[in-house]
Parts: C-alpha cells; structure tokens; sequence
C-alpha cells in the first residue's frame, strides 16, 4: 500500500561548501511501524528526520533535493494549523521543547492550532495525561516535572492532535532503563495503533525488540 512516510533520492547539503551532505536516501515506512534509525555520531540521522519533519526545507539554508512525502503531504509547505495534524516532532533535549507553563497548556498548544472547541481540547488534555502516565492535574507546573515526565510531555503533546507520523530524536536520552523501556512500549503500542513512527536512537539493544526494523 502507501508508504504513510517515504524520502525519495531526498539529499541535503549544508551550506558553506564544506563536505558535510547527507543523502541521497531512500525511505520508505507504512502506517503503524516503528522504525528505528541510528548510526555513528554525526552522521546525518537528526538531518534525516528533519528532513521528514520538513523543517529544513523551510528553514535550513543548505541545499534540498528529492522529494518528501506524509500522506499525500509535502511537510514542508503545509500550514502551521495543518502540520499538527500531519505530523508529530519530538527534539533531542524535551526541556527546550516545552513551550507552555503547565502540563494541559502544553498538550493544548497544537490542538488550539489545529482549532479544536475549548471542550474537546479539555477532553484530549485528560486522555493524553492519563495515557502518558503524566500527573493528572492539568495545572501542573511542566518544568517541575522530572526528565522522565517531560520527556512523555512532549511525546503526549505532539500526539495531541493524532497526527499519522510521530519523528523523534533520541527520545531516550535523558532516562533511566526503567523509564526507557516504559516509553518505548508507549511508542509500540502507538505504532501498533496505526501510527508510523520513526526513531533516531544511539541505545540499540533497548530499542530492537520494540521495533519492526
């Protein structure tokens, strides 16, 4: 069927004419797979998922070729209020990803852009917080939570909108064995609900089991 995200012959080249390129690359993942992506430091697997994201399309100065594909979607040239519905990004370090004060801001920020009524927004916030194992108080200040939590937050927040494809970029960085393995099942049991996932991850023999390749 339709590869719900596929890069075709999709290359970048950073600007300043040194030797630092990526690509071309070939990817194609279906709905509910989760796929992991790794390799050495500095290989180009964060440009990678960028380039899924469509993020430097829009913003990178370098040079872009080949062709990117959520859905019938080019990322980069869908509106703001559309993106959250297209797709989830989830950055290396969660605390610069938090843009609100509390937890229920947080996961309300795309919904708001996606314009989602004030009582659906408020049913969502619950689901997500329960779902993610988050404080159910959605008053709850965001940066006290603990790496673990704002690590969820920021996961629960980009899947707010139920976009088909969830990015991340070693989502596991900042937690312990126990709190990995609880988020890794989280993203299986996303995928396996029909999302495609994608995961830049460094942390091989914990992620292997949980993903399709």
């Amino acid at each position: 069927g339709l590869a719900m995200l596929s890069l075709e012959a999709v290359s970048y080249r950073y600007p300043g004419g040194g030797s630092s390129s990526v690509g071309p690359i070939d990817l194609k993942i279906g709905s509910g797979q989760m796929v992991l992506l790794t390799g050495p430091t500095g290989c180009g697997k964060s440009t990678v998922l960028r380039l899924a994201a469509g993020l430097l399309q829009r913003h990178g100065r370098g040079d872009f070729a080949g062709l990117v594909r959520i859905g019938e979607a080019n990322p980069a040239r869908v509106a703001p209020s559309e993106r959250v519905k297209l797709l989830g990004f989830v950055s290396q370090e969660p605390s610069d990803q938090i843009i609100a004060a509390s937890v229920g801001e947080e996961i309300a920020f795309g919904l708001e852009s996606a314009g989602w009524s004030a009582e659906r927004i408020r049913a969502r916030i619950a689901e997500q917080l329960k779902d993610f194992g988050l404080p159910r108080n959605p008053r709850r200040g965001a940066l006290a939570l603990s790496g673990g939590q704002r690590q969820r937050l920021v996961v629960a927040a980009a899947l707010a909108a139920r976009p088909p494809v969830l990015l991340l970029d070693e989502p596991l960085s900042q937690l312990d064995p126990e709190a990995a393995l609880r988020l890794l099942g989280q993203l299986r049991h996303i995928a396996d609900e029909g999302v495609t996932v994608l995961l830049v991850e460094h942390r091989l023999e914990v992620c292997i089991p949980f993903c399709d390749r």
